[in-house]
């Protein structure tokens, strides 16, 4: 592999050669936010027309879970 590609390589995945190793494992998280909301409901309207509603939705129990790894600066 060409200096070129092995720079090309190392951009596109994010890598630097002189970064300190992490000392946490792959697997942890230092953050975990968990969202629940009960009922959700979203209406898209068209003011131009009569009825102005053009769909109407509504969720049960909405819930949602990010988790953040600072070191790897990542989120799921």
């Amino acid at each position: 592999m060409t200096p070129e590609e092995k720079a090309k390589l190392y951009r596109a995945i994010d890598y630097n050669e002189n970064a300190a190793p992490a000392i946490y494992p792959v697997t942890f998280v230092e953050n975990r936010l968990s969202f629940k909301m009960n009922s959700l409901d979203i209406r898209l309207k068209n003011d131009d027309i009569e009825s102005g509603t053009i769909l109407l939705s509504s969720l049960q129990e909405v819930n949602a879970l990010v988790e953040q790894r600072k070191s790897g600066q990542a989120l799921k």
